[in-house]
């Protein structure tokens, strides 16, 4: 009886380690953006205009179903000075669908 539970457990779990993992999405295609210069200290401000901007360009090249940032693949956010007071920053990802 233990061994055919034993067994009975081996096949579910292989079962369950089989089943098929749902893929995202995602286009075959990266976008980039450059948001707007902020004063140096406002760091944050320049990353969320860098995302709002890449936002709307993947609406503009595709379709809104691929424009949250948060679904994207191989995300990068990099800032850089722009000036001796401002920083600017670019959003590059490769745009997917929840």
């Amino acid at each position: 009886m233990r061994a055919h539970i034993f067994i009975s457990a081996i096949i579910a779990v292989g079962l369950i380690s089989v089943a098929p993992v749902h893929a995202q999405d995602c286009l075959r295609m990266t976008v980039t953006a450059h948001g707007k210069a902020t004063m140096w200290n406002e760091e944050d401000d320049a990353q969320a205009s860098a995302v709002a901007t890449w936002s709307e360009a993947v609406q503009r090249q595709a379709s809104i179903d691929y424009a949250a940032w948060d679904n994207a693949q191989n995300k990068s956010l990099i800032c850089a000075p722009d000036s001796q007071s401002t920083i600017e920053c670019t959003a590059n990802a490769t745009p997917c669908k929840p």
